[in-house]
């Protein structure tokens, strides 16, 4: 991909990507087990947006269609072995699963900071081994039993002169029991989980040492849930779940000291975070017809050392500092939902979503998204024209005003993009191809979305942009 255009055709530089991806699948099963072995590789490039490049005239007067990774960029190979098992045994089933990742990501500072001798590029290895085993028992003809054990071991290795954060090992290892029971009109679900970590750093090779943050922090902490369903009848259902909650400090958050690079911030952790705990409860309402269905949500979180990323107005050569921060914290929100079968030619849905969170004192968490309305309108067109499948689609997405502003934190106006996009099945031979062209932000609007992390740039968000998919299904005899 090319540099993106923002809304009204300005080009943003460096914002270019490519990459490939690729994946193969074995499957095996028998009269008592089924298995799947997957194997995903994927290589991509990122360009870097700095703020030099923003008023380099060299960048701007570059062909818009130049793919060349010639300014910094980082590179990606990410690789994932996974084992899928499950095991029949008179009435129970065991599941097993087990899988490998390796995520190498190394920065390029490109052909001409090259040639000026740049060698303080990052160079990481991230290896993760993970398990996931449970065992599910029926306990009667309505109750269902299940336990098991899931956890990761994790290292992460510095190989380049840049850091970020010291090089570390980290582990997770978690128990728990589940059971549920059908009462006909009403489903009852509960659980418990206990919960294991351990973060470690390790010595790190950098040129000054001192600035690393180390830490060799443990966790533990048990909670619980309970839900219950209840039909009032076919079409109707409400769900009320209460949960406790835990996840540790991970490694960024404990140790980071220094540029994060793509997102032009300093950030700083600390090494003596707690915890995150918390208590949830969340409602839901389902209701649905043949040709109408809403769904309705709202969620009350109440966190205890909540983990944020606090803005501030210090710079360290000339990156703004973000420092990883911890208070009381309560998040609240819903969503609701509508899609209509108006006619077997039309279909309509819309969307509303919001969120909000607050510190203890009263204070608007950073990062917080804006409120949004979403709605499509789809035209089914196969009664008109002679292709297979054929549909027309018109959608508009409203961003509210988003002004509910941590510290340092700046501000969103409300803006409105619309898309639309045209489908159908294209016979070529004995082959039915699935063609889907889509165009995103059809009236090229320049906006800035509130959690973009190009927005304290000045840099607005992509103006128009239309994509072409087409599936090609085939058998092998």
């Amino acid at each position: 991909h090319a540099d993106y255009l923002a809304g009204g055709g300005d080009k943003i530089p460096n914002t270019r990507f490519a990459g490939f991806t690729g994946q193969g699948i074995l499957n095996y099963s028998s009269s008592w087990s089924v298995s799947s072995l997957d194997y995903n590789f994927s290589h991509h490039e990122f360009g870097l947006v700095e703020a030099a490049d923003l008023h380099n005239p060299k960048d701007l007067a570059e062909d818009h269609f130049e793919r060349e990774f010639e300014g910094p960029h980082h590179i990606v190979d990410f690789h994932l072995v996974s084992l899928r098992n499950t095991f029949f045994t008179g009435e129970s089933k065991f599941k097993l699963n087990l899988g490998f990742q390796n995520n190498h990501r190394i920065e390029e500072e490109g052909a001409e900071e090259a040639s000026a001798g740049a060698n303080d590029e990052l160079d990481i290895f991230l290896n993760t081994f993970s398990y996931d085993g449970e065992w599910i028992y029926p306990l009667a003809e309505k109750t269902e039993l299940t336990l098991g054990s899931q956890g990761w071991f994790q290292s992460y290795e510095n190989e380049g002169g840049r850091i970020l954060i010291p090089n570390a090992d980290t582990r997770e290892l978690s128990l728990f029991a589940y059971a549920k029971h059908d009462f006909d009109i009403m489903e009852i679900t509960g659980g418990i989980r206990y919960d294991s970590k351990n973060v470690k750093t390790k010595p790190t090779n950098t040129n000054d040492s001192t600035l690393l943050l180390q830490a060799d922090n443990s966790y533990e902490l048990i909670n619980g849930a309970l839900g219950v369903s209840i039909f009032a009848s076919e079409d109707m259902i409400f769900k009320l779940n209460f949960a406790t909650g835990y996840r540790a400090p991970n490694l960024a958050e404990l140790s980071s000291n220094g540029v994060h690079e793509g997102t032009t911030r300093y950030e700083i952790g600390n090494p003596d975070m707690k915890s995150e705990n918390n208590f949830q409860i969340d409602a839901g309402y389902n209701y649905q017809i043949k040709s109408f269905s809403i769904n309705a949500g709202l969620f009350y979180n109440k966190v205890i050392n909540y983990i944020y990323l606090q803005p501030s107005n210090v710079y360290i050569n000339q990156d703004p500092v973000f420092r990883f921060m911890q208070k009381n914290a309560s998040l609240k929100g819903g969503e609701i939902s509508v899609d209509w079968d108006a006619t077997d030619l039309l279909d309509i849905t819309s969307s509303f979503s919001a969120v909000r969170g607050k510190k203890v004192d009263g204070t608007y968490l950073p990062f917080m998204p804006a409120d949004k309305i979403i709605s499509k309108i789809k035209f089914n067109l196969s009664e008109f024209i002679s292709l297979d499948n054929s549909f027309f689609l018109i959608g508009i997405r409203n961003y509210l005003k988003q002004d509910r502003t941590a510290t340092n934190e700046i501000p969103a106006p409300a803006y409105t993009l619309v898309d639309a996009g045209f489908g159908t099945d294209i016979s070529l031979f004995k082959l039915k191809l699935k063609t889907v062209l889509n165009v995103t932000n059809l009236l090229d609007k320049k906006y800035y979305d509130f959690l973009s992390l190009l927005k304290p740039l000045g840099v607005p968000d992509m103006g128009r942009n239309i994509s072409l998919s087409v599936n090609v299904p085939f058998e092998l005899n």
